[in-house]
């Protein structure tokens, strides 16, 4: 029989041997990295106006709306790190967290994102990475983890993915692959940005390429506000929320004008109403003077942005498509893309309104965006390519360009085939020209053009044809009834030029000769459009060594 006493000191040594067996299961021991951290949380509430709340859980910590103020937040665990982990550089990886935070181990600080109120600054949707000094690890012993958070829209979470301690460095390599996603669209976005700048200067009446620059531009300016630079180079981690919000609604506005001037619809009555209220709302959330209410602000700016954009943008599509204008089923597909993207941004970030459990990535909506961009770059370049393929006239003169040239004179080649008459094609030859834009410039030289075509359309009835053939040359193509009618008409043409001048001053006059050769349409000789420039390319080098004369008609045979 044991005695009393015997009874009460094994009690004792049971009670101790089960407290140190809970506490060995508390810890999680760290014997390899990475380690997720899973169970066995401690998640204390610290709310404003009644006492703290403490429970277990488990990571990820589900984000829940609370009903009551809370100050801080404070999730805590034990675990142990083994010795032979004492040569690698451990870090703390949390994927996505509140504002603000403070990590501890063994209650010393070793980093910390945004600030808690008063000063408050907010660094959501930055993911967390912090080295852990190995002066403050105790190798084979229990360790201490504390991360203190706070968030301003009372929804307090700890990511998607549980806390994780791994290797710094490969976790830290991670992190610089993503950031390179980010200056691949700040680079593409703003290499695009000069493209359109130069089409906007190059093309006349292009204007849209300058609504969709300033698209690109904002952007560009969202990637480096999503990605880390902002953290790593100290700026007010809640004045770059603001920005964004700001840009969002400055290049979503930029991007629906785009689209309108794209499509060459009228800008309506509502659609200036929903580009209002995409504004406001950017504008409001740039003004609002306290940091603390930011993300909340963003939160319902986003979803204003998100609703009257995209129903900006698809209204838009839908009048193009009615229209059937050309190009509308890629825009709208690059449209719907973004759209996607922009409403899983949307679900993403408004945790104060859906409670949808989707992972935070900033990256997908600007890597979309500039998936798209680089579409909408294509088709505008395309666009205008087919627009200067198929131009018809010369902006400066008014004649015709070549390629619409040679396709009228092959319409003109088979009428005289047709018809059985004669057309004539001559080649007009302006030396001075190349002399006086390298003397006085390209404006006198631009000047001295538009009235030389002037000149030559009078002399031309409405069925001839005129074209500026290149910098110091135009053409010309008309049907005639004889050679002798074709030659009147050069002498005639020559006369008229001949006395052609520019003023440049009271005491300067510029003064320029004309060297013409006619060629006559022989159906034998002249099988293609080549033949025939060829014959009259020849004659006028033939005109140029000519001292006596200044014209000449070269006949081969005439029908």
């Amino acid at each position: 029989m044991f005695s009393q006493k015997s009874k009460s000191l094994c009690f004792l040594i049971i009670v101790l041997l089960s407290v140190l067996d809970l506490k060995v299961n508390a810890a999680q021991l760290v014997d390899r990295i990475p380690t997720e951290l899973v169970n066995n949380w401690l998640v204390c509430i610290n709310y404003e106006k009644r006492s703290t709340e403490c429970n277990k859980q488990e990571t990820p910590i589900i984000e829940q709306l609370l009903t009551d103020n809370a100050t801080s937040f404070i999730y805590q665990k034990q675990f142990i790190v083994s010795s032979d982990l004492q040569p690698e550089s451990l870090g703390i990886w949390i994927d996505a967290i509140d504002d603000v935070d403070e990590i501890r181990i063994n209650n010393q600080l070793i980093g910390k994102t945004g600030d808690f109120p008063p000063l408050f600054q907010s660094g959501f949707r930055h993911k967390r990475l912090y080295l852990i000094p190995s002066v403050f690890v105790r190798y084979n012993q229990f360790n201490q983890l504390e991360i203190k958070t706070f968030s301003s829209i009372n929804h307090p979470g700890l990511g998607s993915q549980p806390v994780i301690i791994g290797d710094y460095f490969k976790i830290s390599h991670l992190q610089q692959e993503i950031d390179y996603f980010y200056i691949f669209s700040m680079s593409t976005l703003l290499l695009l940005t000069l493209f359109q700048l130069f089409y906007y200067l190059m093309m006349k009446g292009g204007s849209e390429t300058i609504f969709l620059s300033m698209s690109f531009v904002s952007f560009s300016a969202i990637s480096f506000l999503r990605s880390n630079s902002p953290l790593h180079i100290g700026l007010n981690l809640s004045s770059v929320f603001k920005v964004e919000t700001f840009m969002l609604s400055f290049g979503l506005i930029a991007l629906s004008l785009f689209t309108l001037r794209f499509f060459e619809l009228k800008i309506r009555g509502r659609y200036l109403v929903a580009s209002v209220c995409i504004a406001i709302p950017g504008i409001v959330s740039i003004l609002y003077p306290n940091p603390l209410h930011a993300r909340y602000i963003s939160e319902i700016a986003y979803l204003i942005i998100g609703v009257f954009s995209i129903a900006m943008l698809l209204g838009a599509i839908i009048v193009a498509f009615q229209k059937k204008r050309k190009y509308v089923y890629v825009i709208g597909g690059l449209f719907f893309a973004l759209s996607l993207a922009f409403c899983f941004d949307i679900f993403s970030q408004t945790k104060s309104f859906f409670d949808i459990k989707l992972p935070l990535n900033p990256i997908v909506l600007p890597f979309t965006f500039t998936l798209a961009a680089i579409g909408l770059a294509l088709t505008i370049t395309h666009k205008y390519w087919q627009s200067f393929k198929n131009a018809t006239y010369d902006h400066l003169t008014g004649a015709l360009l070549r390629p619409a040239f040679f396709q009228r004179l092959t319409e003109e080649m088979r009428r005289s085939q047709l018809k059985d008459t004669s057309l004539l094609l001559a080649v007009i030859h302006f030396e001075e020209l190349k002399v006086i834009g390298e003397s006085y410039g390209q404006i006198t030289r631009n000047k001295m053009l538009a009235i030389i075509s002037e000149k030559l359309s009078n002399l031309l009835s409405p069925a001839d044809a005129l074209c500026h053939f290149n910098d110091d040359e135009f053409s010309i193509s008309t049907h005639i009834d004889s050679s002798v009618q074709a030659e009147a008409l050069l002498k005639n043409i020559h006369s008229s030029l001949i006395g052609t001048h520019q003023i440049i001053n009271k005491d300067t006059k510029l003064y320029f000769n004309a060297q013409i050769s006619g060629v006559i349409y022989d159906s034998e000789r002249h099988l293609s459009i080549s033949q025939l420039v060829q014959d009259a390319n020849y004659g006028l080098a033939k005109v140029k060594n000519l001292h006596n004369r200044d014209y000449l008609l070269q006949e081969y045979a005439v029908n």
